[in-house]
């Protein structure tokens, strides 16, 4: 049985599985070593210094108590920010879910929890950043984020809560 939780620091190198999942969803062959794309610049500060004592807050999907996906939000800043960036309130979102859990309706659970955390906590909205090609772009668009903006390859989405 799959069940929701919400995230500790300790899930911090889980996040940094999902994160490289997130960034390869489309990725068939062998994934670069997770030590090497975790280095890069752009892509390390997406979850350094992770803590949710520090506003970030994340949700773990398990099954029979293993971890299986995890969607995330941190709030960035004009300086540190991921391509969904919109402003310093409004925090972006990054979820993952292990492949053979895919079209299982995971995701759906981990967004809809964040949200529920997010409502709870007053986040007025949550930006993602999403490939057009991607199929989770109908996840987001079926939860209700909206596109605000294009950019080369990538869309900016927003729910506003």
């Amino acid at each position: 049985m799959t069940t929701i939780r919400e995230g500790n620091a300790g899930d911090l190198p889980f996040l940094r599985q999902m994160l490289m999942k997130a960034y390869h969803w489309n990725h068939d062959g062998p994934l670069p070593p997770t030590n090497e794309f975790l280095s890069q610049p752009n892509i390390l500060e997406r979850l350094e210094d992770w803590r949710p004592d520090n506003g970030d807050r994340a949700m773990i999907a398990e099954l029979d108590g293993t971890p299986i996906g995890a969607a995330w939000y941190r709030f960035g800043t004009e300086d540190n920010h991921a391509y969904g960036y919109i402003n310093p309130q409004t925090p972006e979102l990054g979820i993952g879910v292990l492949p053979a859990n895919h079209s299982k309706g995971v995701g759906r659970m981990l967004i809809l929890a964040l949200i529920e955390l997010a409502r709870r906590e007053r986040v007025e909205a949550i930006s993602l950043s999403v490939d057009p090609a991607n199929y989770a772009l109908r996840l987001y668009e079926s939860v209700g984020f909206t596109r605000v903006s294009e950019s080369g390859t990538s869309l900016t989405l927003v729910l506003d809560l």
